[in-house]
């Protein structure tokens, strides 16, 4: 798609009502680039109505902007009937946060309850957004490192790997000792691809696990490890 970047913002945020897809999902692309309060307006105001698949491009061309003020009027959209367009708003609001290091608890909050989505895409892209957070998140994972469903859990190591601080590491070594197999697999798998050996006391620990996937995770990543000393 040849993008006519000569084009004015008034035009652009006109071409937004055409009725010709092709031309909207041009101006879409091209209002991303502009840094102009009316490119942003015109963006928003296409989200009210525009239908998907387009909708997920307009959130993309949201994403490049730096002011917390655009964090709000997303939100909603993390609500989306349309996967993409959830996975796209996920995205948009980590890099407006990390940005502007504006980290609004709510919409942390907001992020992380997207876990409970039953698509893997959409977690997928919690796992990026709070790795873009950092550290920052990490006070606000309490109901996901300790929550009933051993499938959260797991996904919560993924997360804490993801920031990648001693801290979050600490967290992943005291998830070696959780009552599901699975999460401490994923806790054992983890620690060996983070690369960091003082961790290998715990799972020399671990080699030592009631269960076998533990075992064999715990000495993967003691072979990780020590293939780097």
């Amino acid at each position: 798609m040849n993008l006519d970047r000569t084009k004015s913002v008034e035009d652009l945020v006109n071409d937004i009502h055409s009725e010709d897809e092709k031309t909207r999902l041009m101006a879409y692309a091209l209002l991303g680039e502009k840094d102009d309060p009316r490119a942003i307006e015109g963006l928003l105001a296409a989200l009210e109505t525009e239908q998907p698949p387009l909708k997920s491009i307009v959130v993309l061309g949201l994403r490049g902007y730096t002011d917390e003020r655009h964090i709000e009027p997303l939100c909603k959209y993390l609500q989306d009937e349309d996967k993409m367009t959830v996975c796209n708003t996920i995205e948009a609001l980590s890099l407006i946060m990390r940005r502007t290091k504006s980290y609004n608890p709510v919409v942390i909050k907001l992020i992380l309850n997207k876990l409970y989505d039953d698509d893997n895409n959409i977690k997928s892209q919690v796992l990026d957004a709070l790795g873009r957070i950092g550290e920052v998140a990490i006070p606000y994972l309490g109901p996901f490192i300790y929550n009933h469903d051993n499938y959260i859990r797991a996904w919560t190591v993924l997360i804490l790997s993801y920031i990648g601080t001693e801290e979050a590491e600490a967290i992943i070594v005291k998830m070696l000792k959780d009552r599901s197999a699975r999460v401490r697999q994923t806790a054992a798998k983890i620690l060996g691809y983070m690369l960091r050996p003082n961790v290998i006391p715990f799972l020399l620990e671990a080699r030592n696990d009631e269960d076998p996937d533990v075992r064999e995770a715990a000495n993967h990543s003691l072979e990780l490890l020590r293939g780097r000393e």
